[in-house]
């Protein structure tokens, strides 16, 4: 058995970081490249589903598809552009800290994990993969990421 080779929280902050520059660039790259009415159908299609899943009075469920049926595409796409991709940067700043915090967490858990050597084909390593999802779902489970 084996423990996996995890980057310190250290390393994963500074990768984090260094994105920072990118990230509202390519969030912009991300928004452009969705079709305004695939986003317009899953936001009615799946969005609907999520939500009828919480809420499960159907005047909501009605009242909730109209108004989507009323907004242009182009709204969203033009608020999503204008205030996201300005304010995700200095929000990733702003939650550096909290952000180490919790990766520190996450791959402590991750580095404790015994497990078998990466075997060569898929079903080989989907052991390895199930003991870091056990072992992080335990630790949330137990509160480690609170």
């Amino acid at each position: 058995m084996v423990n996996p080779n995890v980057p310190s929280a250290a390393y994963a902050t500074g990768k984090w970081k260094a994105a920072i520059g990118r990230v509202g660039e390519a969030y912009k790259d991300g928004i452009n490249r969705t079709n305004a009415e695939t986003w317009k159908s899953r936001a009615a299609g799946v969005g609907q589903d999520n939500y009828d899943s919480q809420m499960q009075n159907p005047e909501v469920r009605a009242r909730r598809k109209a108004k989507l049926d009323k907004i242009p595409a182009s709204k969203w796409k033009d608020g999503a552009l204008k205030k996201g991709a300005r304010n995700i940067g200095p929000a990733m700043l702003d939650a550096e800290s909290a952000y180490n915090s919790q990766i520190s967490k996450v791959l402590g858990v991750i580095a404790g994990v015994d497990m078998p050597e990466r075997g060569v084909t898929a079903s080989e390593n989907m052991e390895r993969s199930a003991r870091v999802a056990e072992a992080l779902e335990a630790a949330k489970n137990a509160g480690t990421f609170d």
